[in-house]
């Protein structure tokens, strides 16, 4: 089953092609039972994208995909919020936009396009998903 968790819409600015109409349209078509909307540093649209999936079928996933300097600079990351709490700390961290306790996040990282290169930068990664991991172990995608 197939679940889209990396959608970017108009609102992603540049970054994204589908309306948020297309996007209910293609969730219909291929009856999905999810979709998360991941815009680029944007939450501009969860409010119509709530109005627009409501009774179709599918549930609306909400989140943000946020560029972060840890553990190297330019990380990018896909935060998906999983609940209410999560929502506040999602807004948090894109306020702050540094690394928090992800609880109430489901957290799926993006590895950067730029792999670890050292044996070094190779160790931080490894160390820091396994940090994340023994702290919501649920909750942690690669």
């Amino acid at each position: 089953m197939f679940i889209p968790l990396r959608v970017h819409s108009t609102f992603s600015q540049g970054e994204g092609s589908l309306t948020l109409e297309e996007l209910v349209q293609f969730a219909e078509r291929n009856r999905l039972p999810a979709v998360a909307l991941t815009d680029v540093a944007a939450f501009y649209g969860w409010g119509k994208w709530q109005a627009l999936s409501e009774g179709r079928g599918f549930k609306p996933v909400f989140g943000c995909e946020l560029e972060l300097d840890f553990p190297a600079k330019g990380s990018c990351y896909v935060f998906l919020i999983k609940e209410k709490k999560g929502y506040h700390r999602l807004l948090e961290i894109f306020n702050r936009r540094e690394f928090l306790e992800p609880d109430g996040l489901a957290t799926i990282f993006i590895l950067p396009e730029k792999l670890p290169v050292s044996e070094v930068e190779l160790e931080e990664w490894v160390s820091f998903i396994r940090q994340i991991g023994e702290r919501t172990p649920d909750d942690l995608y690669l």
